[in-house]
């Protein structure tokens, strides 16, 4: 899929230790989303958010759905979990027409933009807050 974030059930997760993912949890890891975890040993961890914390057992072989970001752990769940996460940072593009002001699909376009030397070429176009209609279908051809 090209670019952006489109959701977690449709971006194949990436299996990341506990401890790595804890350690990283406020640089690598801040724009990372979870969606379950496994271990190979039973214990427990601690997830903490708006100052309410609690603790989550695992047992050995279970794997359990969650959906948490990394920044959550308030506590090691150690190198034996494997959490299932992906990137969630949602600054990139998920369509060409995304950044509208950036690409030229800006809707509707204007012809008060910035003109060279007072000539008919338009060298930028005022930019609107919205996006130019999609019409979606015809065998999966988007225009």
């Amino acid at each position: 899929m090209p670019g952006g974030n489109y959701g977690g059930s449709s971006i194949p997760p990436t299996g990341i230790q506990g401890n790595i993912l804890y350690a990283s949890r406020a640089t690598t890891y801040k724009d990372w989303m979870c969606t379950s975890f496994v271990s190979s040993a039973d214990g427990n961890f601690t997830m903490e958010r708006n100052n309410l914390s609690t603790t989550i057992n695992h047992v050995n072989g279970v794997q359990q759905d969650i959906f948490m970001s990394p920044t959550d752990l308030a506590s090691d769940p150690g190198a034996d979990t494997i959490f299932w996460c992906y990137e969630c940072s949602c600054d990139d593009a998920m369509t060409g027409t995304t950044k509208f002001n950036e690409t030229g699909y800006a809707y509707p376009p204007a012809n008060d933009g910035t003109r060279s030397n007072n000539k008919a070429t338009l060298t930028t176009l005022k930019s609107y807050g919205g996006f130019a209609p999609t019409i979606i279908g015809g065998g999966g051809l988007n225009n």
